[in-house]
């Protein structure tokens, strides 16, 4: 493809940058090599990742590695022609689909993309069915007058193919080629008008009160280090890096916003406050384990009772007590099996470029030379140089 807003641009370059195999094993392992918490999460980027032949034998690395989770980010034309290369990456432990999901028609395709994607899009979704693929994520590239007025059509979307589909990600275009002040105001996109165009596109149902930013998420986190007495990977990107909420599907093709089901803030608020009494450990705790233990006990009876106050599912009680519990990432699978994420993720560009959020990114890129750069800095600044 000839993707006009690309950040990766071969065509541009006049070159294509592509890593080979022995290289990519090392920028694997030295993200796993991380301190004080291995890297759980990559995804193969590109330009377009299943153009290689090896895709399938480095998602295995990957895994073989450690990751917690495999993504893979695509277009969809390969699998959607090739089920059997799709399966390939399945068997090999990929985890979930960042799937290339610019609208319901091909006129926002041919704009962004240069070419017509509706029916390869349909054909992904088919082919994941077939082969018991359930981890696709939607990627937007949201873009003012292009497909703006699509996102309530993208969420109905979304919950209609539900066996499939896991999550939206939206994404505001970022300006990170050449354009004019003029132009970046003429078009940009807010992670606010993002949420407004959800509430208004959702006839209210998607309110824009019930997005929270990442690092709200914090003392899940943080709860879940304390309890099982290990380091956890801490979301504590700037509240300005993106938004989220969930929606539960009720299976009949209409779904709840969690923020119906479960007192949000009430919850945070038990959980943070939980953390810290077990982080207080007094001097008779240190010395005795078994007084330690029963004070564990003791919060871990009140975080329950809070659940049971807060969550007014029963369902969805258990559902989170296990992921409190076990902090596993088969807990926290077991969750999003069972709702749909609804999220923005605002980069940066040359116009909007903020040192403050620069410092708190939580998505890097490995390179070949060793450095790890965080993601918007890479697009914005280092790209050009690198390849």
């Amino acid at each position: 493809m000839n993707c006009p807003i690309c950040f990766a641009n071969a065509n541009a370059a006049g070159y294509l940058y592509e890593p080979t195999k022995e290289q990519i094993k090392e920028m694997l392992e030295n993200l796993r090599n991380n301190i004080p918490v291995p890297t759980p999460a990559v995804q193969f980027s590109g330009g377009e990742p299943t153009m290689r032949d090896d895709l399938p034998e480095l998602v295995e690395i990957a895994n073989d590695l450690g990751f917690l989770n495999v993504e893979v980010d695509t277009n969809g034309i390969r699998c959607a022609g090739d089920i059997h290369y799709l399966k390939r990456l399945k068997d090999a432990g990929t985890h979930t689909f960042y799937l290339q999901f610019d609208g319901l028609d091909d006129d926002a395709a041919v704009t962004l993309r240069g070419r017509a994607m509706k029916d390869v899009r349909k054909k992904f979704i088919e082919n994941c069915r077939k082969v018991g693929f359930k981890s696709v994520v939607l990627v937007v590239a949201l873009t003012k007058g292009v497909n703006d007025s699509q996102l309530g059509d993208i969420v109905n979307f979304a919950v209609e193919n539900y066996d499939v589909v896991r999550c939206i990600n939206i994404q505001p275009i970022s300006f990170a080629g050449r354009a004019s002040k003029m132009e970046v105001k003429r078009n940009r996109i807010t992670t606010y008008d993002f949420i407004s165009l959800m509430e208004e596109q959702t006839h209210g149902k998607l309110k824009k009160e019930y997005f929270y930013p990442v690092p709200s998420m914090v003392p899940v986190s943080r709860f879940v280090e304390v309890w099982r007495g290990e380091k956890k990977p801490v979301f504590s990107t700037h509240p300005y890096c993106g938004v989220a909420t969930y929606i539960v599907v009720d299976g009949n093709g209409g779904y709840t916003p969690i923020n119906e089901i479960v007192d949000i803030d009430a919850l945070l608020t038990t959980l943070e406050g939980s953390a810290e009494k077990l982080k207080a450990r007094s001097q008779i705790e240190f010395i005795s384990e078994r007084i330690y233990r029963a004070k564990k006990l003791k919060v871990k009876v009140g975080v329950i009772k809070e659940i049971l106050k807060n969550v007014h599912n029963p369902r969805f009680r258990s559902i989170l007590t296990d992921v409190l519990k076990k902090g596993s990432f088969d807990a926290l699978a077991n969750f999003h099996g069972k709702v749909i994420m609804v999220s923005c993720m605002h980069f940066m560009d040359a116009w909007n470029f903020d040192l403050e959020r620069l410092e708190r990114c939580v998505i890097h890129y490995s390179l070949p030379d060793g450095r790890i750069i965080p993601f918007c800095s890479y697009n914005t600044i280092h790209r050009e140089g690198v390849e």
